[in-house]
């Protein structure tokens, strides 16, 4: 009788949906970076970044304009930081799952990790520098504005990196961890 029936795999599969704190984990994800996008577009207006060739008084009038909602997106920003965390540790987590091994998870992580502190707290700091005293020598504020979009723009090729490292994790996984 056995030889006419398969061989299964007769293990409960747990329930559809997953565990809660799976799920809580998971919905942080489109929820820090919707709050994210609209505090990088919205509030903070470094995306898309302003025009590079402005002049000292227009970088100073830039922030005298807008020394409010940088003021409140970058504090937010910074509350909310943990959430980046958790979806990169999600993301990574699926990666040493994926038929490819760990090191491509920590190129991600790496990717992410280095992006993460010129391209946010960098940024961060240069422009709450400047907006928490405007009364600053205005060549020091332009300074602060140079600094703060140099840092930002450049750690952009950092965030591509950890994508590109997930897409070719992704392309040669053998497990269908992430759809493809």
């Amino acid at each position: 009788m056995s030889t006419l029936i398969p061989d299964r795999d007769v293990t409960p599969r747990p329930a559809r949906g997953g565990r809660p704190d799976v799920r809580f984990v998971y919905w942080i994800f489109p929820g820090f970076y919707a709050a994210f996008g609209v505090i990088i577009c919205l509030l903070t207006r470094v995306t898309p970044p302003p025009r590079p060739d402005v002049s000292t008084a227009q970088k100073v009038e830039f922030f005298a304009q807008h020394h409010t909602t940088i003021q409140i997106g970058f504090c937010l920003l910074l509350v909310l930081l943990g959430g980046a965390a958790i979806t990169n540790g999600l993301v990574a987590y699926h990666m040493t799952r994926m038929s490819v091994g760990s090191v491509f998870a920590y190129g991600y992580i790496g990717g992410m990790a280095v992006g993460a502190l010129p391209g946010f707290l960098l940024v961060a700091a240069c422009f709450l520098t400047a907006t928490f005293r405007p009364d600053r020598d205005p060549e020091l504020v332009g300074l602060l504005y140079d600094l703060g979009m140099l840092s930002y723009n450049g750690s952009l090729g950092c965030f591509s990196a950890a994508y590109l490292v997930l897409a070719i994790a992704i392309l040669y996984d053998r497990n269908n961890i992430f759809p493809k």
